[in-house]
């Protein structure tokens, strides 16, 4: 009586074990991206409230009555680098984070608009549009800023309804900061 394993066996053994990991290790490396995503989303929308809300504990106006959008949320946000223009869009003003974040916020006064809603660029509180309908989340049109929670290292990729990537829009209504956008605002709320 032999004992071991034939060639063959082996050789099926390694081909089972080599096709599991190929279906397994992209699963689990997307599943840690997602969940860097998601907790970039917090922190970043995060950042954004806490620097308002400093801003009025301190006697600031709200986001709403500054000119200047980009010089307001920096004032309680520690920056490590402010760029006039964006390193990456000439229509942007930038800043970095200490945690390697990148806001930009739109210079131009135009508008720009992303399918269903149309945000005003530049400062925020222009009567008009707003967002929410009969929720009355805001009755003027919103704001917003470009958030990357890693920086420049890539995919730098602009999150969408389905599928949330490490740059996502925040929204800054008379009211608040919040994310913009089905898969954004499921990472922020915890769905």
């Amino acid at each position: 009586m032999k004992k071991g394993f034939t060639l063959a066996e082996a050789l099926f053994v390694l081909i089972l074990i080599g096709t599991l990991a190929a279906i397994a290790v992209p699963v689990l490396l997307k599943g840690d991206i997602t969940t860097h995503y998601k907790s970039g989303v917090v922190k970043a929308v995060d950042t954004i409230n806490n620097a308002i809300s400093a801003n009025i504990a301190k006697g600031e106006r709200t986001a709403y009555s500054t000119d200047d959008l980009f010089t307001y949320l920096q004032k309680n946000i520690e920056v490590t680098g402010s760029y006039e223009p964006s390193p990456r869009n000439s229509n942007y003003k930038a800043f970095r984070t200490a945690d390697k974040m990148l806001f930009e916020v739109p210079v131009t006064s135009s508008s720009t608009d992303f399918g269903s809603l149309t945000l005003k660029n530049g400062s925020c509180g222009t009567k008009g549009l707003g967002i929410g309908g009969s929720y009355n989340v805001s009755k003027v049109t919103p704001c917003y800023i470009l958030a990357d929670t890693n920086g420049e290292k890539s995919p730098n990729t602009v999150s969408d309804d389905e599928n949330l990537y490490d740059q996502f829009i925040i929204i800054i209504t008379d009211k608040n900061a919040m994310p913009y956008g089905t898969a954004a605002q499921s990472a922020f709320y915890g769905n």
